[in-house]
């Protein structure tokens, strides 16, 4: 097999109005050997809007409301079953018991967008919360009564320091805490004593308590304010009550043993990133659990079987006029569909982060070798926050003016 006489570099990207014949991002030394001629070719982009995301058992419970100047808003609630931590516990003699209060403390480890006021809800749920795929617009119903006690709402989460001390004078680090009715605390230690059976397994404690579902509001509405909260640490259920001057506490979780489920609505209409954005010609969007970034480089069909991809390298410019607040994420995956007919997604690879120059860039020269040899068909890929299903990161990738996607290739062609 004789080696043709030229070495070539592709340089592709799209161009709306126009093709570029200029390498822009030097990712390539120039005193590379396999730099050479230089050719142009279209990267077509747009983005998918997602109907539905699974959203079951996530690594991070997400809480909140953010009301994002190209997003739109994102209200973030969960539902959770309520674990017991431990069974048949002994509260004695349940007449001397005085509940002082019933506090849900909730940990965050993160944020995405502002810290501003909430409103919250806390519901029991009325139907049972099962070991199944749920999305992110499942219904699940509760008995549709607050257990917020009414004056504790319009809650800002602190950053640091201290929340709640109970009646123990135990201090609690958690960011969030929501008093709830202390009718909720004498009913769970009642059943305790009138079915104790309820309490001898986390089974039988399910059946008959359900879970709890929690959502936050935010009554203003403004743009560029809210936030949405990553929960890893199990929240915690805590009933603190006083028995024969005595003061006590029992406390449930809901732990990453329960079953649980993020529920989020989406309303971007009238912004950027909305309204025909599947159709829309330049910038193109990535949102956790809602929108996709989809490129496809026809042009990929076109090179020679007989070839060898030394490098490829995707470079995505991102915008990062609201980085400050919106954080763009350390990297990104791509995927790719199954087959022709099966659209189901596989993640091939991952892209990092140059804050320098803001672009996200992606090694492809795997997936681009194994189209030209036929082991894949050349349907695209899929461009998403590497935390997909667990975060609310969102991207603004840019595709006007100079700030286009290009791809870097340094091939070498055989007879």
């Amino acid at each position: 097999m004789k080696k043709i006489i030229y070495i070539i570099s592709l340089i592709l990207f799209i161009s709306c109005k126009k093709e570029v014949n200029s390498v822009g991002y030097d990712l390539i030394d120039s005193d590379s050997p396999f730099v050479g001629a230089v050719d142009t070719f279209k990267i077509n982009t747009k983005t998918i809007s997602l109907d539905t995301a699974a959203t079951n058992n996530p690594a991070y419970l997400l809480l909140g409301v953010n009301n994002d100047p190209v997003f739109g808003q994102t209200e973030a609630s969960f539902c959770s079953q309520l674990r017991l931590v431990t069974t048949s516990p002994n509260f004695g003699d349940t007449s001397s018991i005085v509940v002082d209060s019933v506090v849900l403390s909730i940990r965050y480890i993160d944020y995405y967008g502002i810290n501003k006021p909430l409103n919250f809800s806390v519901f029991r749920l009325n139907e049972d919360l099962k070991n199944q795929v749920y999305y992110t617009n499942s219904v699940i119903s509760d008995e549709g009564v607050n257990l917020m006690l009414e004056s504790n709402n319009n809650i800002t989460p602190r950053d640091k320091g201290t929340s709640y001390v109970d009646n123990s004078n135990d201090t609690i680090y958690d960011q969030i805490t929501l008093k709830l009715k202390k009718e909720l605390g004498k009913e769970l230690i009642k059943k305790s004593i009138e079915s104790p059976t309820t309490y001898t397994s986390i089974e039988n404690f399910n059946a008959w308590f359900k879970g709890l579902k929690v959502i936050a509001k935010n009554e203003s509405n403004n743009s560029n304010e809210g936030a949405i909260y990553y929960i890893s640490t199990a929240p915690k259920l805590t009933i603190y009550y006083t028995q024969n001057g005595l003061r006590k506490k029992y406390y449930y979780e809901l732990n990453q043993n329960a079953n649980r489920v993020n529920l989020l609505k989406y309303n971007n209409n009238g912004f950027e990133s909305g309204d025909g954005v599947a159709s829309k010609v330049g910038n193109y969007f990535s949102q956790s659990n809602k929108l996709r970034s989809f490129l496809t480089i026809p042009s990929l069909s076109e090179i020679s079987r007989n070839s060898v991809i030394h490098s490829a390298k995707l470079v995505l410019p991102y915008d990062n006029t609201h980085d400050l607040i919106y954080n763009p994420g350390y990297q990104v995956s791509i995927s790719i569909p199954n087959s022709v007919s099966d659209n189901k997604l596989r993640v091939i690879g991952f892209g990092n982060i140059d804050t320098t120059n803001h672009v996200f860039i992606i090694d492809v020269r795997e997936h681009i070798q194994s189209l030209i040899t036929g082991k894949r068909l050349n349907l695209g890929f899929y461009i998403s926050p590497r935390e997909f299903s667990t975060t609310a990161t969102r991207i603004k990738f840019l595709n006007e003016g100079t700030s286009v996607p290009k791809l870097y290739l340094k091939v070498s062609s055989f007879k």
